[in-house]
């Protein structure tokens, strides 16, 4: 499914997604009224913003899928659980956290969700994608790992209500 495929299309309520469909693109589905979404077994790629706008609180996806997961929330991570990839504007959650397996927090995983005030980073956590939490103005309580090496252009952008970060030294 393409880039900004169905992006805008306010009325679709649901997308009866196939079996075989192996990619969706950036904002394919962006802005949309989708509350479920299905994922199937041959899902190879899946644009961690493809529902960018989403307020989506039912995921699920095949156990045969090799590439994706996800936990009793409906967090979307990659098969082995070490990069978080999405967690949906539609989770009701103002807390939420990372489980201990996380190194890697994906590109635009949090991006605009309004209701997190709270995240608790595991150890293990390594690196930020871009954008990961921009647009997340409700956030106020978020700690650095000390295992931290990376965080990523704009992953706290316009993140207005965090007015104190420590970050411990070698931290690009």
């Amino acid at each position: 499914i393409g880039e900004d495929a169905f992006a805008g299309c306010k009325n679709l309520k649901e997308a009866v997604l196939p079996e075989s469909l192996i990619s969706i693109l950036p904002r394919a589905f962006a802005d949309c009224s989708i509350k479920s979404l299905n994922i199937g077994k041959n899902l190879v790629f899946l644009s961690p913003y493809a529902f960018d706008g989403c307020e989506i609180t039912d995921i699920k996806i095949n156990r045969d899928n090799p590439y994706y997961s996800t936990d009793r929330y409906g967090v979307i991570f990659n098969k082995q659980k070490t990069e978080l990839i999405m967690f949906s504007d539609g989770f009701k959650m103002n807390s939420y956290s990372v489980p201990d397996t996380v190194e890697k927090i994906g590109e635009f995983a949090f991006l605009g969700n309004e209701r997190l005030v709270t995240v608790d980073l595991p150890e293990s956590l390594m690196e930020i994608g871009i954008k990961a939490f921009s647009g997340c103005d409700n956030l106020r309580n978020i700690s650095f790992p000390s295992q931290l090496v990376l965080i990523n252009v704009s992953a706290f952008e316009n993140c207005s209500s965090i007015s104190k970060l420590e970050i411990s030294q070698g931290v690009q």
